[in-house]
């Protein structure tokens, strides 16, 4: 929770820096923070896919037409074996995706939620 408020206060900050960095109007904070939003909410959204195993099918024949195309030799057969039933790897990656899962989604929704901020400041101010 903790490191989910800090990314959310950090990025609040970014944006701010950058707004009076660049001397941008509402409207371009408003465009620029929404992509970022959408990027990382799309980010987000690849990493959930991916550790669904929604796409497990087409990755393995992917790799069975690989190794039918490019011969590979036993020991390199052998060593991808080895990697994928290597339990500390397997938990990294792991530990990895869902610390970048939790900050795409702090970040997106941080982001989307300036965007709304400025765009009904834009449209009411103006």
């Amino acid at each position: 929770m903790k490191v989910n408020v800090f990314v959310a206060s950090f990025s609040f900050i970014v944006w701010l820096l950058i707004s009076k960095i660049g001397n941008l109007s509402l409207l371009e904070i408003t465009n620029l923070t929404f992509i970022v939003g959408l990027i990382a909410l799309l980010i987000y959204s690849v990493i959930y896919i991916i550790q669904s195993n929604f796409l497990n099918l087409f990755i393995d024949g992917f790799k069975k037409i690989n190794y039918l195309m490019f011969p590979q030799s036993r020991s390199s057969k052998r060593a991808e074996e080895l990697a994928e039933r290597d339990y500390k790897l397997n938990e990294w990656k792991l530990s990895v995706k869902e610390v970048i899962k939790r900050m795409a989604a702090v970040v997106s929704i941080t982001t989307l939620g300036i965007s709304l901020v400025c765009l009904a400041l834009d449209y009411w101010i103006i």
